[in-house]
């Protein structure tokens, strides 16, 4: 296995099972650490963590060891209220990944029928929607129309 980065750790084969999400999201995905399937991963959606299958336990206790060195999530409620949240692990490192994933799967669905832009004066996470699909034409009419006050095109993430 080659050296593991966040940016080579991606899950895939993602079914969220929101009629089953109570506590936590309920879902199943495979994980992909460089390009190869590392592990199935599940959770059961109530409030449990999120339960990988490695098919290596050396390539296991790597994945763990890695995701020990990354930074805690910021979380803005745990700021204001003066908490510091927990040292990242596995299971938090596996939650960040599926909630990447989730907001990226609802962009895309915009994205099909509508031009997904992020002004300067949006807050972290917050978009507008322009009738009408994406085209190279259509994407440079909004930027001509914006100019400085625009700052993506959300769709060209996925081109």
């Amino acid at each position: 296995m080659g050296k593991i980065t966040q940016e080579s750790i991606q899950l895939k084969n993602v079914k969220v099972a929101h009629n089953m999400s109570e506590e936590t999201v309920a879902f199943t995905a495979s994980l992909y650490i460089n390009g190869k399937k590392a592990a199935d991963v599940r959770n059961d959606g109530r409030g449990g963590d999120n339960h990988p299958w490695f098919f290596d336990r050396e390539e296991e206790k790597e994945f763990h060891e890695f995701c020990t060195t990354l930074p805690p999530i910021e979380d803005e409620w745990f700021a204001a209220n003066g908490l510091e949240l927990p040292a990242m692990n596995y299971d938090t490192f596996i939650g960040q990944l599926l909630e990447d994933w989730m907001v990226n799967d609802e962009l895309k669905k915009v994205c099909k029928k509508k031009v997904a832009v992020v002004f300067k004066r949006h807050a972290e996470g917050e978009y507008s929607t322009i009738k009408g699909a994406y085209t190279p034409a259509r994407a440079q009419q909004v930027r001509d129309h914006y100019g400085d006050e625009l700052v993506e095109i959300i769709n060209e993430r996925f081109l």
